[in-house]
């Protein structure tokens, strides 16, 4: 063999082996590969452990779970679990504020046209995680079809099972934990799309402009998925955008192409106000398609994927955020979003993104959740407030692994804001069992129940949070409906 080609093999060979002696530690460490491939360590299963039939029924519906088995449930939901590990300290309180929730109830209960819930979290429902499952238990009982809000593009494609979506690598996005140096608004989202090569618009714009023709060059795919029976096909699309920082009135500035399964129609996006709504799809399909011709500095939101009636869950995830970034939303496009999409319910899932294993004192975390909770109750008057106490997380402290002795701080900091704001509260660091139970998901459960960060959930251990915050629910349900039977 010559030498050159000797090299060359030899330099495959230990390329390989290298591979194959660092993947084990990849995938320990990266959560993509852990839900979607194999390890050496378990190659006999799959994170991704369900088929599309059978967790179509891995949750039990709200309000149809039997007595005793609500009665089990109740057990973790509402008791105040105390700390197994003496170096972390028990939860403290008991403030829920239930009837805080009752408004919603009362509409879940008449039933009467579309009801919406918006779910804010961190990277822990990141992808519809929790969400997914959660949406798809309320629909089975209250009917209701589709994912609900969702962008233009994602950023994790592929890692959602609720649908599938695709898009060109052109476009920008920008969200609330960067810089904006367009200084558009941000949408409901939390962020706002544009076209990364396009030429910017001219400070004015006749009202007799033509849009542009619409080509392939920025585009956007949406399809159905079987993981649920409710996510195959789309009943109603609605499409959302803003308006360019221009010196001009209503103008025809973009043009946009939907085909949806085979059928095509063309429309001009016409900017009259801060937030404008289109629906491009209002009979069944399974595929979207979007090709767009837009400026640089024209805002698109996304889409609202859906049923006229039913129930509808948005998810909006932010990575890295306490929740405190949402306030740079202006209260004034929040409230029109509400106008278009009027939601019923919201819900705020923060906390991990301040943990801090020698800090105590979370007051400064309280008064920013406040802070939150006024912003949104400025924005969405009467609308319902649930916050989710902070999960389990575990951390390095002294060499070993255990609960992050921050949680019950952070907790009580929740719980407090909530009080404080007379919005609903639930802790899902004690629904899951307190101090050492994300050690237990991730050492003694098979399949693993979370990720080996101690911190994020695969999608069983998703599906299992989604059932707490269901169990919860229900059984404050059924006791608003039997108590106020008379009213309703």
């Amino acid at each position: 063999m010559e030498p050159k080609a000797f090299y060359k093999a030899f330099t495959i060979i230990l390329l390989a082996a290298l591979l194959v002696a660092v993947y084990p530690l990849l995938y320990q460490q990266v959560p993509l590969l852990e839900q979607n491939t194999k390890s050496y360590a378990v190659f006999p299963q799959l994170l991704m452990e369900a088929s599309p039939d059978s967790q179509q029924v891995s949750s039990p519906a709200l309000a149809t779970l039997p007595d005793s088995v609500r009665q089990d449930s109740n057990q973790f939901a509402l008791a105040r679990i105390e700390a197994p590990n003496t170096e972390v300290a028990p939860i403290t309180g008991d403030y829920q504020g239930v009837e805080h929730l009752f408004p919603f109830f009362q509409e879940l209960h008449r039933r009467d046209g579309q009801l919406r819930i918006a779910y804010y979290g961190d990277s822990s429902v990141e992808g519809d995680l929790i969400c997914m499952t959660f949406r798809d238990s309320l629909q089975r009982q209250f009917g209701g079809r589709g994912v609900g809000f969702v962008p233009i593009m994602s950023i994790h494609p592929g890692f959602r099972r609720s649908i599938h979506q695709a898009a060109s690598n052109n476009w920008r996005r920008n969200t609330v934990s960067s810089k904006n140096k367009l200084q558009l608004l941000r949408g409901i989202s939390g962020e706002y799309f544009t076209a990364k090569y396009a030429p910017p618009l001219p400070d004015t714009i006749s009202k007799d402009s033509l849009p542009p023709p619409v080509d392939a060059s920025y585009w956007a795919t949406f399809k159905g998925s079987k993981w649920f029976s409710r996510t195959q096909y789309f009943e109603r699309a609605r499409f959302f955008y803003g308006r360019p920082k221009i010196d001009s009135n209503t103008v025809a500035l973009a043009s946009l192409s939907v085909k949806a399964d085979q059928q095509r129609q063309n429309y001009t996006l016409r900017p009259e106000t801060q937030i404008n709504s289109l629906t491009i799809l209002d009979t069944n399909a399974q595929r979207l398609r979007l090709d767009f011709q837009v400026p640089a500095n024209f805002p698109l939101y996304g889409l609202s994927l859906e049923s006229k009636k039913g129930l509808i869950v948005d998810n909006f995830p932010l990575r890295g955020s306490d929740g405190g970034s949402l306030r740079s939303i202006p209260v004034s496009i929040l409230n029109a979003f509400h106008q278009e999409l009027d939601y019923d319910l919201i819900i705020f899932q923060f906390g991990l993104n301040v943990l801090n294993p020698t800090l105590k004192d979370y007051s400064w975390y309280q008064k920013k959740i406040e802070k939150l909770i006024d912003h949104y109750q400025a924005a969405m008057p009467g609308v319902p407030i649930l916050i989710l106490g902070i999960s389990d997380r575990a951390t390095k402290v002294g060499g070993r692994m255990q609960t992050d002795p921050s949680i019950p701080y952070i907790t009580a900091a929740q719980r407090a804001a909530a009080q404080e704001k007379n919005v609903a509260f639930f802790s899902l660091y004690e629904a899951m069992g307190g101090a050492g139970t994300m050690i237990e998901w991730v050492e003694d459960k098979s399949p693993k129940l979370a990720n080996s960060d101690y911190t994020h959930f695969t999608f069983k251990g998703a599906r299992k949070m989604s059932d707490y915050l269901l169990t919860f629910l229900n059984q404050h349900y059924m006791d608003y409906v039997v108590q106020h039977a008379e009213e309703l």
